[in-house]
């Protein structure tokens, strides 16, 4: 009889542990899906900055086909402006990419010229730019890996 009692003590310790083997599991995957989607978020709003940085380097007239790096935030964001259109209104297609701890964001947007920037002189110093249309383009890495 003691030994059928230790036999069924130890079966349901062998159940409780193979229950909190399972959800420790279950618990490390969650917590590795939302540092993934933290990343991914992190990396999305990095590509929109990388945006906003190339709109407002298009403000002076100098604007041109260009490629360009910058560090922010310990991310490296590009963007690449390719001109669309030089008649009036002009247009240009801004690419922008972002890789926030291995996650890539990637970001295409056209803009297209608006009112001018004059000085206090009177003079034409630049441009102001309108963001027309945005898309962010899917990532086709996974969120989950084990």
């Amino acid at each position: 009889m003691g030994a059928s009692k230790g036999v069924l003590l130890s079966g349901i310790a062998l159940i409780i542990g193979m229950y909190s083997v399972g959800i420790k599991k279950a618990d490390a995957i969650i917590a590795s899906s939302a540092s993934t989607r933290v990343y991914q978020l992190q990396s999305d709003a990095n590509a929109r900055s990388a945006l906003r940085i190339a709109v407002v380097d298009m403000i002076d007239n100098s604007w041109s086909t260009r490629s360009q790096t910058v560090i922010f935030l310990g991310d490296t964001l590009m963007y690449d402006i390719d001109n669309l259109s030089s008649t009036s209104p002009r247009k240009a297609k801004v690419t922008c990419r972002s890789r926030f701890k291995g996650v890539e964001t990637k970001i295409v947007a056209y803009v297209q010229e608006g009112t001018a920037i004059v000085n206090r002189r009177g003079r034409r110093v630049g441009s102001n730019w309108t963001i027309t249309k945005s898309y962010l383009v899917p990532s086709t890495e996974s969120f989950i890996t084990n």
